[in-house]
């Protein structure tokens, strides 16, 4: 029998994985009510949760109820996870409804931003920014609580922005790269006109789709000046061996870390190994047990990688 109320988030999820393997989909509503703790945005995750269950359940009429409530307080989630809903007719009235809010939504939403000062932030010396980019269903204070380390907090000034591209009403995802492009740099000259960067120090990373978008804006394009990328997890990443020689002629480093169990696991290798046949200075790093999520030890990790990219070659 599960204790329907946990500490940890750890054992939040991996109680949640448990349950769902076991098809005990009425014990899991139960225990996902109970633990709304996380807070704002990963409640907002587990309401979502309870009503994909019960669809799966096949209780329209409670999902239903749920869904026009979370809608009347401004709250939607995208359609490509109701697929199972969408067309059918008791939902007709909730689809228009959804596709007024949510638009209004995305036209209203901003682009926005967190910057963390290291300690003892001294205005007459330059400091290395490192950009931290969250995840598609993401959202930045979430993401930036479990991306972090003792040299972030002591050495670097962090910039974390977040995308004003809506995937559910309450997180953000980088889908239109273009757009995202432009909000981070911007993001960035905002930072470099209040606080003294050191232009020539910066490292990007991510996990998910911002891991995919770090690798991109320090390979791919020219939009910064970037030493290095530190990218966990990341998604779908088109390169090919000319972009990745003329990265290593500039001197940018990669640290890619993978889940063992992570569904691009293949992905993230091949790119590992397109940077050792290009010549990039590179690190791959496998996390055994792990799927798509953060590492225990991932401070640690992204510490040793800073000074990885930091090192000049001999």
């Amino acid at each position: 029998m599960f204790e329907m109320k946990v500490k940890a988030f750890e054992e939040f999820d991996e109680s949640c994985s448990e349950l769902y393997d076991k098809g005990n989909l009425e014990e899991l509503i139960v225990f996902l009510k109970s633990n709304r703790k996380f807070g704002e945005y990963m409640d907002d995750l587990i309401d979502f949760d309870v009503i994909l269950y019960y669809i799966e359940l096949g209780k329209m009429d409670k999902a239903l109820e749920l869904l026009n409530g979370y809608l009347d307080e401004g709250k939607w989630f995208i359609p490509k996870f109701l697929k199972e809903i969408w067309d059918k007719e008791e939902f007709k009235a909730y689809v228009e409804s959804w596709m007024e809010v949510s638009e209004k939504g995305k036209l209203a939403s901003k682009p926005k931003m967190r910057i963390s000062l290291p300690k003892n932030y001294n205005k007459d010396k330059k400091y290395p920014l490192f950009i931290a980019l969250h995840n598609s269903n993401g959202h930045a204070e979430y993401f930036r609580a479990h991306w972090q380390s003792q040299k972030l907090e002591e050495e670097y000034i962090v910039l974390t922005p977040q995308s004003s591209q809506l995937f559910h009403s309450f997180s953000y995802c980088w889908d239109d790269k273009e757009k995202a492009y432009k909000e981070i740099r911007n993001a960035y000259e905002n930072v470099i006109d209040k606080y003294s960067v050191d232009q020539e120090n910066i490292i990007i990373g991510g996990f998910s789709q911002g891991g995919e978008l770090a690798i991109d804006i320090a390979l791919k394009t020219s939009l910064l000046q970037i030493k290095g990328v530190i990218a966990l997890n990341a998604s779908e990443v088109e390169l090919d061996l000319n972009t990745i020689e003329n990265a290593h002629k500039k001197g940018i480093k990669a640290v890619i870390i993978a889940g063992e169990n992570d569904k691009k696991f293949e992905v993230q290798k091949k790119i590992s190994n397109l940077f050792i046949e290009a010549g990039l200075k590179n690190r791959f790093i496998i996390k055994k047990g792990l799927g798509h999520w953060f590492p225990e030890d991932l401070p640690e990790i992204i510490d040793s990688s800073l000074e990885f990219i930091k090192d000049k070659p001999l």
